[in-house]
């Protein structure tokens, strides 16, 4: 018996030259694909290669009766069109073409009332079935033809079941647990915190600076709560916060302007009456509040509401020329708070508008207001649009409707700007605090366990 291999681009290229070479009555062993060329995988052609021979004797792999994704291919002819024995396939191809199910091995087809002896002739019984010329002309199984290639398929087949379940493991533990498991890389404490960073979509170039900073911290000791006291306090010194406690104080003969900007529905407003109760009702400070929200239907309205109920007055303004009048007219008050009309972050019409009542205003400082529930490259747009305002500092909202929160270490090492105010919720003057790196360890790893707090006192 003689073997002849073939090489082309494609397999109807590789079958014209068997075909060509062998005849209409070639028989096919052995078919595969393969990439050449390229460099890492770029640019890389794909070549079919088939493996025929002229004898139509030519000895096959024994069939079996069974089938799946271990079982023998039949030698195929050119001539003849076939479809790889499958339990599953061959009633789905049965139905397509409304041809009899011939799916049980040694069952004869029945055709359907109403088929054509055409069409009865062309079904054969299983293993091996012909098909429809409108099918490819060709379908060359991906089982191997010999005991080593078979071995080899399952071991790989179990490695990716193996992984596949690994990573479903992984998946269901709660993070508590996650704390305190050991990775892959980093064990003990260290490990479970980078789980828990990852989990929460903090930027890997941010993670790697803190396992270096924990790694080379020099007074960690051999213990776990030394390694988790230094993770805690190294993560914390990593978030940005601006301080806001002499953001109010007053300026000589002008009240402290304080702004809030942001996207269309992030919860400025309600962000300004809590900020207002905070300032007015606890810190004893004498509150103004500007409007300049005139866009958004009851907008307005809505400010007075907060304004009575906490008793602080409101002046509303529509343009750069009113807002200018409103701070020169606000005697007798320590700080303003300005609430600015939401805008898009791809209409830059509206935010230059913005920025020239800002301008008129003078404010002291501008929060950025963002939500925690929007995805990552929302939030850098957003950020990347409203720089035209010149914000000061970040403020996140809704944080309790956030899944992953590594936005509160992502977004302020990467503008540069610090954290001021966290809000998780709509209750009024509730649910607002002032940010501090300690409460984002909090949050992305939780509070620490007793074992961290007894270190702590002990080291206090």
């Amino acid at each position: 018996m003689e073997l002849k291999t073939y090489r082309a681009h494609s397999m109807a290229d590789a079958l014209s030259e068997v075909k060509k070479d062998l005849g209409k009555d070639a028989v096919i062993l052995h078919a595969r694909s393969f990439k050449v060329g390229g460099v890492m995988g770029v640019g890389a052609r794909t070549m079919v290669e088939i493996t025929a021979s002229s004898d139509q004797r030519a000895p096959g792999p024994r069939p079996r009766s069974s089938v799946g994704v271990n079982a023998q291919v039949t030698p195929t002819r050119v001539r003849e069109p076939v479809l790889s024995p499958s339990a599953t396939s061959i009633p789905a191809v049965a139905r397509a073409y409304a041809l009899p199910d011939f799916s049980e091995p040694g069952k004869p087809a029945e055709p359907s009332r109403g088929q054509t002896s055409a069409v009865r002739d062309i079904v054969t019984p299983a293993p091996v079935a012909s098909v429809p010329s409108a099918l490819p002309r060709t379908r060359v199984g991906i089982n191997p033809v010999d005991e080593t290639a078979r071995e080899t398929l399952e071991s790989e087949l179990a490695s990716i079941k193996k992984l596949v379940s690994e990573v479903l493991e992984i998946s269901r533990r709660p993070p508590a647990e996650l704390a305190t498991a050991a990775s892959p890389r980093f064990g003990g404490p260290l490990g479970g915190c980078v789980d828990a960073l990852r989990r929460h979509g903090v930027a890997s170039v941010w993670i790697d600076e803190l396992v270096e900073r924990v790694q080379a911290d020099p007074t960690i000791g051999g213990s776990s709560q030394g390694v988790w006291r230094a993770i805690r306090s190294t993560l914390a010194s990593m978030v940005p916060i601006s301080p806001v406690a002499d953001g109010f104080a007053p300026r000589r003969g002008r009240p402290r302007v304080v702004a809030l900007v942001g996207p269309t529905g992030v919860g400025k407003t309600t962000t300004i009456a809590k900020m207002a109760a905070d300032l007015a009702l606890r810190q004893n400070k004498k509150v103004g509040i500007i409007a300049a929200d005139t866009y958004r239907i009851a907008a307005v309205e809505q400010v007075k509401t907060y304004a009575g109920i906490i008793g602080l007055p409101v002046e509303v303004v529509r343009g750069p020329e009113e807002m200018a009048g409103a701070i020169g007219r606000s005697h007798g008050v320590d700080v303003i708070l300005v609430d600015t009309a939401g805008r898009s972050q791809r209409d830059s019409e509206r935010l230059n508008e913005l920025a020239e009542v800002l301008t008129a205003a003078e404010p002291d400082r501008v929060h950025l207001v963002l939500a925690a529930t929007s995805a990552e490259p929302v939030l850098l747009e957003a950020a990347a649009s409203f720089g035209v305002l010149r914000p000061t500092s970040l403020a996140f909202t809704k944080l309790d409707e956030a899944v992953a929160l590594g936005t509160l270490i992502n977004l302020p090492r990467s503008l540069g700007l610090g954290l001021t105010y966290l809000t998780n919720g709509q209750d009024v003057p509730d649910n607002i605090e002032v940010a501090s790196g300690e409460r984002v360890v909090s949050i992305l790893l939780g509070n620490p366990s007793q074992d961290e707090q007894d270190a702590r006192r002990r080291v206090g």
